[in-house]
């Protein structure tokens, strides 16, 4: 509560105006004693009626500092039970000891004494941890903990739409692949046209199904080369089977008496198309710089994964490095 409320350092000059009018009432009483009675009457009414102010005041005042008090113990109250942030008190022994209703649904029936493995194995782990910031999965939901350990104190707070929306947010991130024949100059140099013709349909075939497959925006650019737009979920599918189109493509034109062999450079982590571009060009040297017939997938921090390499001694090779 402010000082003012304590010590009324604010009637002070009021007391010597007060006291000042009296000296000079009885001074006057010396001289004019008639004024001097009616002054002392003047003073007495005025002491009256400040003293009637003055308890109004303090009465208003204390019912305002009631009100507000109720008022914040509800509102106190309020968030305890209804707001959507579980609260948990726990003993010395990490034993639970209260629960808010918020967290209570997320509780088997019995709960209270038991150890705080039972909302979840993981928890007391974390608590071991220094942070006192932590992120834990209850159910489908996910929670970020706080603790309180002077106190004893847990707070979850559902996180589960700003994380899923940060995984969408991450998944839909641009990426961009540059395709190149390695050695579709050396091959078709040789072939008629017709050949060179049925050879690059058979292959723009096989790619435009494999882009339909994983929802990627494919364009050529030129007979042996081609432009991929796609995102990190994308990516991520066609990580997951290590780019069997090289194997497809060299496979595929096999069958034909000639082999080509693709070499694919990405680019991700970056925010602009020019920034992606760049990226993609350099890792598409990288590979070819390794003999070609493989991936390389160059992220904005210089961290590069390779896939590929049939004809290298490593095959399927998946290795990162920083260029």
């Amino acid at each position: 509560m402010p000082k003012v409320t304590h010590y009324k350092w604010y009637l002070y000059p009021t007391i010597l105006l007060f006291v000042a009018l009296t000296v000079s009432v009885t001074a006057l009483l010396f001289y004019q004693w008639i004024l001097a009675v009616i002054g002392y009457v003047v003073i007495v009414l005025l002491g009256v009626l400040y003293y009637y102010i003055q308890s109004n005041y303090q009465k208003e005042l204390g019912q305002y500092i009631s009100t507000l008090t109720h008022r914040v113990n509800r509102a106190g109250e309020e968030a305890v039970t209804n707001l959507p942030v579980g609260i948990i008190l726990y003993d010395q022994n990490y034993n639970i000891q209260w629960v808010n209703p918020y967290i209570h649904d997320l509780l088997p029936e019995e709960y209270l004494g038991h150890p705080l493995s039972i909302i979840s194995s993981e928890l007391p782990i974390l608590l071991e941890d220094k942070s006192q910031e932590h992120r834990l999965k209850l159910g489908d939901l996910e929670h970020y903990v706080y603790e309180r350990p002077n106190e004893r104190l847990l707070y979850f707070f559902d996180m589960t739409e700003t994380v899923e929306t940060k995984e969408r947010y991450n998944e839909e991130k641009t990426v961009i692949g540059i395709i190149f024949l390695d050695n579709y100059d050396e091959v078709t140099q040789s072939l008629e046209d017709q050949v060179t013709s049925s050879l690059r349909n058979k292959v723009v075939g096989l790619l435009n199904q494999w882009a339909n497959e994983h929802d990627i925006l494919l364009r050529s650019t030129d007979d042996d080369r081609f432009v991929a737009v796609f995102n990190q979920r994308a990516l991520s599918e066609i990580e997951t089977n290590q780019f069997q189109i090289i194997d497809q493509i060299r496979e595929e034109t096999s069958k034909d008496q000639v082999s080509l062999t693709l070499s694919i450079g990405i680019g991700t982590g970056e925010r602009t198309m020019r920034e992606l571009g760049s990226l993609a060009q350099s890792s598409l040297d990288l590979a070819l710089g390794r003999g070609g017939d493989q991936v390389a997938i160059k992220e904005k921090s210089g961290q590069v994964r390779f896939y590929g390499a049939n004809q290298m001694p490593l095959k399927n090779e998946r290795v990162c490095v920083h260029v």
